[in-house]
């Protein structure tokens, strides 16, 4: 199958109808290789019932040649708002690039839609190394690069040695270097002052923070941050190392969160091997009087990330995440 060839994926969004009722004429327009399952990942409901299709023929609840259409570029993994619609584009067959045609009816505004969905890949299949020559696999999760492993490195790309780059107690370098990674306080994450006197806005270039990134590479934002939180559990967590009640995980996003606890700063000790992990985002705390912020966490008791407020100088890990 050539790179460049196109798919069409056939999405009619007649839920969003709210009781009109269309004749059933047929289009001859291609379903080509996508599944039901892909299209439900779209949608987020089921696709049964809202269309059917025979061959290369598809039944649609409304005349085609009375839809408007429009076209837009996004990636993979991508949540898009479309007139007031949201969906997360889809994952194309075999990954290559293609385009997707979604069908929306009773849109408020419009009679009809007809959205050409240009579908392209996200760069996403490299290696980054840090400071220290640690090298991670890139991943896409949620419309964006986000590196596979937990950063481990001692030092920011400009060579001045972390503060704090914390190896939970009684970790081997193994298991540290292989698995958990290393856990930093909030400051050194975004390479400001552990005293609390520097200013987010002295580390932020271009609405990025780098801090203790590789180059074009940068502590998540709060969008890029509340896009992995929308993922479950299930798709994120590692198949192993994880103990409670949800455990196995699938991992089918290929994101690997791995349970590496934290540093309770309060209390002088490392806690939640096993049991929990969290991220950093580049989000500061509401004032320069406040020692706390929000942080996305994944603990053993559920199946879904939440946000959680922690201190600054606790100590959790750092995902980075590539400039598009």
């Amino acid at each position: 199958m050539n790179k460049n060839h196109l798919y069409s994926f056939l999405l009619f969004a007649a839920v969003l109808c709210t009781g009109t009722v269309f004749a059933q004429p047929k289009g001859g327009i291609s379903s080509g290789a996508s599944s039901s399952k892909k299209i439900d990942a779209v949608l987020g409901k089921p696709i049964t019932g809202i269309i059917t299709s025979g061959g290369s023929s598809v039944t649609l609840g409304l005349p085609f040649s009375e839809l408007k259409k429009e076209s837009i570029t996004a990636y993979t993994g991508e949540q898009v708002t479309v007139h007031g619609i949201t969906f997360i584009v889809p994952d194309t067959p075999e990954g290559e690039e293609g385009t997707a045609t979604m069908y929306f009816a009773k849109v408020p505004g419009l009679k009809y839609y007809d959205l050409s969905l240009k579908i392209k890949i996200l760069p996403c299949n490299s290696t980054v190394a840090d400071a220290d020559g640690n090298t991670y696999n890139e991943i896409p999760v949620a419309g964006y690069c986000w590196t596979k492993q937990n950063l481990r490195t001692t030092k920011y790309m400009n060579g001045n040695t972390v503060e704090n780059a914390m190896k939970y107690t009684g970790m081997s370098d193994a298991d540290m270097n292989s698995t958990y990674g290393r856990l930093y306080t909030w400051y050194s994450a975004v390479g400001l002052p552990e005293d609390g006197t520097g200013d987010i806005a002295s580390v932020t270039s271009g609405g990025y923070v780098q801090g203790i990134c590789p180059a074009d590479w940068h502590v998540p934002t709060d969008e890029e941050m509340t896009a992995l939180q929308a993922k479950t559990a299930n798709e994120l967590n590692s198949e192993l190392h994880w103990v409670g009640p949800y455990a196995p995980f699938a991992n089918t996003l290929k994101f690997t969160a791995e349970p590496a606890g934290k540093y309770n700063n309060a209390l002088n000790r490392f806690e939640g091997l096993t049991t929990e992990t969290g991220f950093w985002s580049a989000v500061p705390p509401a004032s320069s009087t406040i020692t706390t912020t929000t942080l996305m966490c994944i603990a053993y008791y559920c199946d879904v990330p939440f946000t959680k407020t922690v201190y600054l100088s606790d100590g959790y890990s750092v995902r980075c995440v590539k400039k598009k």
